[in-house]
């Protein structure tokens, strides 16, 4: 496939244009950028998000306006441009954790326990099924929280991400976190979950980029990264209603919620997609070998 990528600039991305990427100066927030860029394109991957959790320091205002009015922008210009096929991103995170979850289960009602990041991401998915209803070719792809390597060092290691959060478990800079279940994402496999859904998913279909063995705490996450690295450094999970539970932001509200075994069941995705998701093990093995490979975790302890 030749790839055209929107980009709000084009500093370091050296990586992208060796691989032949071209680029298209925007930003989703702006409508005219995206029907610039949209021309002449056959399929839209819609991924760029703010993302929330303890270290992020993005705005509820800035939440909605990328996360739920970034998205609409994305898809209606797709739409304006007769974009054949969209793949739109989302998040597990805005599905009801009280059933397993499938690729049918409902999304979560607002409530006290929502956070502005789940807010904007669920305006977001509400705005496309209504386009979907109207006959927008739109696929759903929900990705949980996403780990693993990337072509861009800085992106893949901001300080929201969760191969930022393995590598300083490792190193020991995080000594505890509230224990509630996290639903983790290989970032190579989302990848492919999108390319496979693109070229064989069908209109309005979600598609899940979980499984069930990939549930875990944070801290037994980072624990297993430790000890396939050879670290020495352990995570300690803390019960949420303790008096010494640390405080973790907004994301601490997913301790609240209640949760169903199993957890996931994403049969129809494997089903329909035809791709086993990496095993947990080999993901977290292959994000250690490439933080080292990029300098950001020791050969040794």
């Amino acid at each position: 496939m030749r790839v055209r990528a929107l980009v709000r600039n084009e500093d370091g991305l050296d990586p992208l244009r060796d691989a032949g990427v071209d680029f298209a100066i925007g930003d989703i927030r702006d409508p005219d950028s995206l029907e610039r860029a949209m021309q002449g394109i056959t399929g839209a991957f819609h991924c760029a998000a703010v993302l929330g959790g303890t270290w992020s320091t993005v705005t509820p205002g800035e939440f909605w306006d990328v996360n739920h009015i970034g998205t609409l922008n994305v898809l209606d210009a797709a739409r304006k441009a007769g974009v054949g096929r969209v793949v739109a991103l989302d998040t597990v995170g805005i599905f009801d954790s009280g059933f397993t979850l499938t690729e049918r289960s409902p999304v979560t009602l607002s409530s006290e326990i929502d956070t502005p990041y789940i807010s904007a991401k669920r305006a977001g998915f509400y705005g496309g099924l209504y386009r979907a209803s109207l006959g927008q070719d739109i696929r759903f792809l929900s990705p949980g929280a996403l780990f693993g390597p990337g072509p861009i060092v800085e992106r893949v290691m901001a300080a929201s991400s969760f191969t930022t959060v393995l590598q300083r478990g490792i190193l020991g800079e995080i000594e505890t976190y509230l224990d509630f279940p996290m639903y983790f994402s290989y970032s190579p496999d989302l990848a492919e979950l999108a390319l496979r859904a693109l070229e064989h998913g069908e209109p309005g279909r979600r598609y899940l980029g979980v499984e069930n063995a990939g549930v875990s705490s944070i801290a037994a996450f980072c624990n297993r990264g430790a000890e396939l690295a050879g670290s020495p450094h352990r995570v300690h999970d803390i019960d949420p209603g303790s008096t010494s539970a640390p405080d973790i932001g907004s994301i601490g509200k997913f301790a609240k919620r209640a949760y169903a075994t199993p957890y996931v069941d994403n049969s129809a995705t494997v089903s329909a997609l035809g791709f086993d998701l990496t095993p947990r093990d080999r993901a977290i093995a292959e994000t250690i070998d490439w933080l080292r490979a990029v300098g950001k975790l020791p050969e040794d302890f």
